[in-house]
C-alpha cells in the first residue's frame, strides 16, 4: 500500500449531483469565469446581500460568458441574511429554486 487513498464512488454518481464553487470573496477574476464556464453546464450566481455584493454582481455580468444551460442569479427576496452561510435550509432552497435569468438589480 502506497498510503494514496482512492474513491469508490462510480462516476455517475458524481456527476449525477449537483455541484458547488465557492470563490471566498467578492472578486472573480475573468480567468477563473472562463474556466467556470469550460465544465459547468449551467451557473447559478450567489453574491453576497449586500452592497459589495450587488456591485461585484455588476462587474461579473459585464463579462460573464454564458454556460450550456444558462446563468441564473440567486434569489435573496425570502430571507434577511448576508449570505448563504447565515441561511436555513430551507432559505437556501428557495433561493435556488427561485433564482432568475435577469439579476435582480437590473429590475
Amino acid at each position: 500500500m502506497t498510503g494514496v487513498q482512492t474513491c469508490a464512488l462510480p462516476i455517475s454518481d458524481v456527476f449525477s449531483k449537483p455541484n458547488a464553487l465557492a470563490s471566498f470573496g467578492a472578486q472573480v477574476s475573468r480567468a477563473q469565469m472562463d474556466l467556470l464556464l469550460h465544465v459547468a453546464d449551467a451557473v447559478v450566481v450567489a453574491m453576497d446581500n449586500d452592497q459589495a455584493g450587488i456591485e461585484s454582481s455588476k462587474k461579473l455580468y459585464k463579462f460573464m460568458g454564458t454556460p450550456r444551460k444558462g446563468i441564473k442569479w440567486w434569489n435573496y427576496s425570502n430571507t434577511e441574511a448576508k449570505d448563504i452561510g447565515d441561511m436555513t435550509d430551507e432559505e437556501i432552497e428557495e433561493g435556488l429554486l427561485t433564482a432568475t435569468v435577469v439579476p435582480p438589480w437590473i429590475g
